[in-house]
């Protein structure tokens, strides 16, 4: 499944995954971009050289159990900091691929909250925001996911959490809780991206949301 090995040099030690565990790494890396089978065979697997995102390499290994099996990829870094970080997250994610997978339990009373006509939520806080945009007929879309293109033409794939439309302009409405939003400068660097795309985006605390969801909409309609 994973083996250390020397991809083009001896000084070059690297992690051979197959391609469903490489994506986890790549994605667990880079969180920011949408990696898949199609971009790995597409930009890796025909070239010659490895390909390099920031201090990590990526390689093509061929497809050794034959027809129909997982093709086979190398990725390392030849510096020692973002080597041992890569060694953990590759560590991290055989040891859970290796978990028996758990039996779905019944969704408790506070999961079946996060439910509002027939559309999924990731907290009460967003519920409570979702039946004052309903209640005033606004429509707006609940974590609506996108494509999108950055500033270095890497197409990614974003989520907000309410896409709002009003008098014809769409904004994005965030709210910020510790569960999803515990990275700030991702967050900015994610609002910068749709604001190039001419999507403001306007961010609120999960406790104002949930406590005060008229007060929110309103400066948000204000804003």
């Amino acid at each position: 499944m994973n083996s250390l090995v020397a991809p083009d040099r001896p000084e070059e030690t690297g992690h051979l995954l197959r391609t469903t565990l490489m994506l986890k790494v790549l994605s667990t890396l880079t969180p920011g971009f949408h990696w898949t089978t199609d971009w790995l065979h597409a930009n890796v697997r025909g070239s010659e050289q490895p390909f390099q995102f920031g201090p990590y390499r990526l390689s093509y290994k061929g497809q050794p159990g034959g027809r129909g099996t997982e093709h086979q990829w190398c990725i390392f870094s030849e510096d020692s900091q973002h080597a041992q970080r890569l060694e953990q997250i590759v560590n991290g994610i055989l040891t859970r691929s290796r978990m028996p997978v758990p039996i779905a339990q019944p969704q408790t009373e506070a999961q079946q909250a996060f439910s509002f006509q027939g559309m999924t939520y990731r907290s009460p806080a967003e519920v409570a925001i979702a039946k004052v945009l309903e209640a005033r007929g606004i429509p707006f879309f609940p974590n609506a996911r996108c494509r999108i293109v950055n500033r270095s033409g890497i197409t990614l794939t974003q989520e907000t959490d309410f896409l709002v439309f009003v008098q014809g302009k769409a904004r994005i409405l965030e709210v910020d809780g510790r569960e999803f939003h515990q990275d700030a400068a991702a967050d900015h660097q994610r609002d910068r991206l749709f604001a190039l795309h001419g999507l403001p985006t306007y961010r609120f605390s999960a406790q104002e949301c949930l406590y005060e969801p008229e007060e929110v909409v309103n400066e948000f309609l204000v804003l």
